[in-house]
């Protein structure tokens, strides 16, 4: 397989950066500035101008997750209640008033046209899909256990309850009731998240701690062949793309690294972030870096358990380049602290929740 990440950005879009990084740091100062009006959206006061960035906020509320169309560039986010919200320049539209219990895992579909998502206890939660077009809930069977997108909207990748076994299967969602394809009986591996290639074939990744080694593994569905790819690694973590062309992966003792889908070549970067701060587009990548970290920190098990708050600076580097460039530092020159998860971009904006208030923010570049 190809390298990736040997050639360098192209000049143009150094000179852009270039220009961009000198209007960001011109005139910065180490002021300590707290979020703004958690309580809901007011344009006057969460809107701020830095050289050629304009941040906001654009949700009128904490948020859980959200998505944005490609197509029509509308931005949706759920709320920790399972409330479904278009969020607006002005008041956010309700799409959904329907309240889910305890919402614990949201994964949007290949389409950006439905929404699968856990909630209820997590260690046995229910499973169910939003379609964002009809704004209504379906409910999946109780005896779905664990699920993921396949490679269409029609598909889910699941842990599937058949009597006293527990089966990975592909779940044809189109049928009523679903059908189900066993790929491999009796699968054993627990507390583990899936993710489709374009090619069908599944990784399997486990709950990341850095008080256990996990691992990485693929899953061919046509054999049901199962290979371990990354070997167990305390802290492994992994985020996706959204194309699932390239993964961010953490580990306690190798750091973040950037890696093909194939989770073969690995490519490491000039900062250290975990990987749910990181996005792209066609030709970029965009990561949050934290400032500082403590030596005490463990991660991601800190993070995640809201132990250790970040505050970030924003890096680009092309996809094909090793080059990186810092493009806005939070918690300076006016900008509030950001401690950003989830980015997504489209277009020339970046979109993202800030962790210090639970807050969907606009930043554009």
């Amino acid at each position: 397989m190809r390298p990736i990440f040997k050639i360098l950005i192209a000049i143009t879009i150094v000179a852009v950066l270039g220009v961009t990084i000198y209007f960001l740091v011109a005139g910065g100062n180490d002021e300590v500035v707290t979020p703004v009006n958690p309580e809901g959206k007011d344009e006057a006061t969460t809107e701020t101008t830095v050289g050629g960035s304009i941040l906001k906020q654009i949700s009128d509320g904490t948020v859980f997750d959200f998505w944005v169309n490609p197509e029509t560039k509308e931005v949706f986010y759920f709320t920790p209640e399972g409330r479904v919200i278009n969020a607006k320049q002005g008041p956010d539209i309700e799409v959904s008033n329907q309240k889910v219990n305890a919402l614990n895992f949201v994964e949007i579909s290949p389409s950006n046209r439905n929404a699968l998502a856990a909630f209820g206890n997590p260690r046995t939660p229910q499973w169910g899909i939003f379609d964002v077009i009809d704004g209504v809930w379906r409910p999946l069977p109780s005896d779905v256990i664990n699920a993921a997108w396949g490679v269409s909207d029609e598909k889910l990748i699941a842990i599937v309850k058949s009597g006293n076994d527990l089966n990975l299967a592909e779940v044809d969602i189109t049928k009523s009731p679903p059908s189900y394809k066993t790929i491999i009986r009796d699968f054993r591996l627990k507390d583990v998240r899936f993710t489709t290639l374009s090619d069908g074939i599944i990784i399997v990744s486990e709950f990341p701690s850095a008080i256990y080694a996990g691992s990485l593994w693929q899953i061919d569905p046509k054999s049901s062949n199962v290979n371990l790819i990354i070997a167990p690694e305390e802290g492994l973590s992994i985020s996706w793309s959204h194309d699932k062309n390239l993964a961010f992966v953490f580990g306690s003792n190798s750091g973040f690294s950037l890696m093909e889908n194939s989770l073969r070549t690995k490519a490491p970067t000039s900062f250290e972030t975990l990987p749910w701060k990181c996005t792209t587009d066609s030709s970029l990548i965009y990561c949050f870096v934290p400032q500082n970290t403590p030596s005490d920190t463990v991660l991601p098990d800190d993070y995640l358990m809201d132990k250790f708050f970040s505050i970030d600076d924003l890096f680009i580097l092309g996809i094909n380049s090793e080059e990186s460039s810092k493009v806005l530092s939070s918690n300076t020159a006016g900008i509030n602290a950001i401690d950003a998860k989830n980015p997504q971009v489209s277009g020339d904006k970046i979109y993202f929740i800030n962790r210090y208030d639970n807050n969907l923010y606009e930043l554009s570049l």
